[in-house]
């Protein structure tokens, strides 16, 4: 697969190549939003006031955050459990037909983060029985386009992976790394809604583009492209956000990430960074919303800061009765 130059955010020939797509698949006004943020943010592109900021942002929670664990005496700890993965198992019951299929729900990989993990999840996956992948976002770090490194770990993961692939870009996804991300078997879910069949079962599947930082979500696009048939519907979103919205358009189950799960938590397990303003009870963990179920995964990388504690990164396996 050819990859476009990472030191470029937007590359005139995959722009020209593969503009139009994106527009339509995106919708023209959520491209447009996109492709501005990415461009004030991205590290190949002009310094700003809010690269500053981020930046500036970024280094004093490292600083307050690592005084602070090395002065509880856990700083060596919450280094350490972020090379570590486990696998979770859950179970929905949304339907009453009988039938049944295991997903595997797959998060934040922030894989330039720490190459040296993938060897880690791969590990944890070769041993699983599961019909559908989804990824929930945030493939890499820092608003990059993909480096070879990082196209190598993430082929060696989906070469691993066994059923179809269905994922959503995060906040730290660039737009372009689209056509290279597809070029490895996934379908990545642009404000789009798509229908698999598994297991004798009719699976609609939509998937909203970030509604974090870029705030390229189109519910409205979405529910237009939504199937009407299917037995069963699930919804892919990045941030745990709009779920009241996503749960009025009939979804059964809503997987998101984007949290870390809080990252840092106390022994009891309260989370202390949340990324972001969410619900309390969907920081990580199943919840459940007007009758739709959910799931926030805490990730399976870490990005910036590099701690975790008492919040170890998981690969899921949900199964999902209907």
């Amino acid at each position: 697969m050819e990859l476009p130059p990472s030191n470029q955010l937007h590359p005139p020939d995959w722009v020209k190549r593969h503009e139009s797509d994106f527009r339509e698949r995106l919708g023209h006004a959520n491209y447009e939003r996109r492709i501005f943020k990415e461009s004030k943010v991205n590290p190949s592109s002009p310094y700003s006031l809010l690269k500053f900021a981020k930046t500036a942002v970024r280094v004093g929670a490292i600083i307050i955050e690592s005084i602070a664990l090395t002065l509880c005496g856990k700083y060596g700890r919450a280094r350490a459990e972020c090379k570590k993965v486990r696998t979770t198992h859950h179970d929905f019951k949304v339907g009453n037909t009988g039938k049944s299929i295991s997903l595997l729900h797959l998060s934040d990989l922030h894989i330039h983060t720490d190459f040296n993990l993938v060897y880690a999840w791969l590990k944890a996956v070769e041993s699983l029985d599961y019909d559908l992948v989804v990824i929930t976002g945030d493939f890499v770090n820092a608003f990059q386009l993909l480096s070879e490194d990082q196209y190598e770990c993430i082929r060696k993961l989906t070469d691993a992976l066994s059923a179809p692939i269905y994922a959503v870009l995060g906040n730290h996804d660039c737009i372009y790394s689209v056509p290279a991300l597809e070029e490895l078997g996934m379908r990545i879910l642009l404000n789009e809604s798509e229908t698999v069949r598994v297991k004798n079962a009719q699976i609609n599947i939509s998937g909203s583009d970030d509604s974090h930082y870029f705030k390229s979500n189109d519910f409205e696009l979405i529910s237009k492209r939504k199937s009407a048939e299917a037995d069963l519907s699930i919804f892919l979103t990045h941030a745990p956000k709009y779920l009241n919205t996503i749960a009025k358009d009939g979804y059964d189950l809503c997987l998101a990430g984007h949290t870390h799960g809080g990252q840092i938590r106390t022994k009891s397990l309260k989370p202390l960074l949340k990324n972001g303003n969410y619900a309390p009870n969907t920081i990580f963990g199943d919840w459940e919303i007007e009758g739709m179920k959910g799931y926030t995964s805490v990730g399976m990388g870490t990005g910036f800061p590099r701690f975790r504690l008492n919040c170890t990164p998981e690969i899921a396996l949900h199964r999902i009765e209907f």
